[in-house]
């Protein structure tokens, strides 16, 4: 999968959870258990993978950029990143941390996030991962794999999606909104022939929904606005 659509999909979910913008002026001290354990979750993941790839940072750039993480914040995000990779965090601590605030009601957040990770290269050893550090949190092993399950099956949605308008892994609002227009102005149920038979008018009608489906989806995993 690419990790743009992943970018993508984190940002619109973390904009509805947790609103526009996070109160970082007020709430870092609060919020730093969560990220101490979400970095170093991620770096571990990561490895678990086998090899922590490109693709493994960029996701990890996506979640800083996102969280507003910038200067000390992010060079601190960065090295729990490596703890988690390198095996140096002490995950049942640093759980035992978040636990304890009062700031529990983000678990599902970092839990989403960690299956995004995984999704990036779903090796055994990742998923081993993914549920040992899910359950420090207080989640099920059967929540967890829901969880990776319907992650997954966005994922494939997406992909859909990106085949009915052609488009590749990483393609942008504009590129949607331009290859939409010219799909739904080729295929429109206007433009067969006055001789076209009831099935080719009702599958071309159903070819438009289609079309329009697709990229009303993509728009909105993008964070981009539908056309009116």
């Amino acid at each position: 999968m690419s990790p743009i659509n992943w970018i993508r999909g984190l940002y619109v979910r973390l904009s509805l959870r947790l609103g526009e913008r996070l109160a970082f002026a007020w709430a870092r001290r609060a919020l730093q258990p969560h990220l101490h354990f979400l970095f170093s979750s991620l770096g571990r993941i990561a490895k678990s993978s086998g090899q922590v790839t490109p693709t493994h940072i960029l996701y990890a750039e996506a979640v800083l950029a996102r969280l507003g993480c910038k200067g000390r914040d992010r060079a601190r995000a960065i090295e729990w990143f490596n703890e988690g990779k390198s095996g140096e965090a002490d995950f049942h601590q640093l759980a035992l941390h978040c636990n304890t605030r009062p700031t529990s009601r983000l678990h599902p957040l970092v839990l989403d996030c960690l299956v995004h990770m995984f999704e990036i290269n779903a090796t055994p050893a990742a998923n081993r991962s993914l549920h040992f550090l899910g359950s420090l949190l207080g989640f099920e092993s059967a929540r967890i794999t829901t969880k990776r399950d319907e992650v997954h099956r966005e994922q494939t949605t997406l992909n859909q999606a990106r085949q009915v308008l052609g488009l590749n892994d990483g393609a942008t609002p504009r590129q949607i909104r331009l290859a939409y227009r010219q799909l739904a102005s080729r295929h429109h149920p206007d433009k067969l022939g006055r001789d076209a038979s009831t099935q080719e008018q009702e599958q071309a009608v159903a070819h438009s929904v289609e079309i329009r489906a697709a990229y009303d989806l993509l728009l909105q995993a993008t964070g981009g606005r539908s056309a009116q």
